[in-house]
């Protein structure tokens, strides 16, 4: 079953079980406690996930943000694998469990933590002053680190011949675990 969403405003309830799917032009942001769906369709429409909130129900959870124009902020909890399509874009500030593949053209700015794969192909760009887990960038992928400047603290990361990664300098003092997220 999909619960369907259309126009702008919050859902204050949870949901439990069924899939999520967000209308053409819809602006939403979930401001209840839980929202255990299967999958989600952003679509061309924003989703905004509140402090308290948290998104999908773990590894089976699917969040689909193929279509342009499709926006993702969280400032709660996510807890499902994201695809992302080239004009999506999604801005973390909470924490995201599951595995991210960024297509191309799509953006991402993590300033929270992404503990799950980030998978950044050609024509994708990811920024941010986050904590990731396990980042590879592909040929043709481009990496910036912090939000000019700032600090990015990676696990494991992997730059494929052709990927590009940048960083801004400011002063000549090392950043500190403490600057992440």
């Amino acid at each position: 079953q999909t619960f369907s969403v259309s126009g702008s405003g919050t859902l204050g309830y949870n949901i439990d079980g069924g899939n999520l799917a967000l209308t053409k032009d819809s602006n939403v942001t979930l401001g209840g406690k839980t929202y255990s769906t299967g999958n989600t369709t952003v679509g061309n429409g924003i989703l905004t996930v509140s402090t308290h909130a948290t998104l999908g129900s773990g590894n089976n959870s699917r969040v689909d943000m193929t279509t342009a124009g499709g926006r993702l902020t969280n400032y709660g909890k996510v807890n499902a694998n994201i695809d992302m399509g080239r004009g999506t874009s999604l801005l973390n500030e909470g924490t995201m469990n599951g595995t991210l593949q960024m297509g191309g053209g799509a953006t991402v700015i993590n300033n929270g933590k992404i503990s799950g794969k980030l998978t950044v192909q050609k024509g994708a760009r990811a920024f941010g002053s986050g904590i990731f887990s396990d980042t590879v960038v592909e040929s043709g992928g481009f990496l910036h680190a912090g939000n000019s400047p700032g600090y990015q603290s990676h696990k494991a990361m992997t730059l494929q011949s052709g990927s590009t990664i940048s960083f801004s300098v400011d002063g000549t003092r090392p950043a500190t675990a403490e600057q992440a997220g």
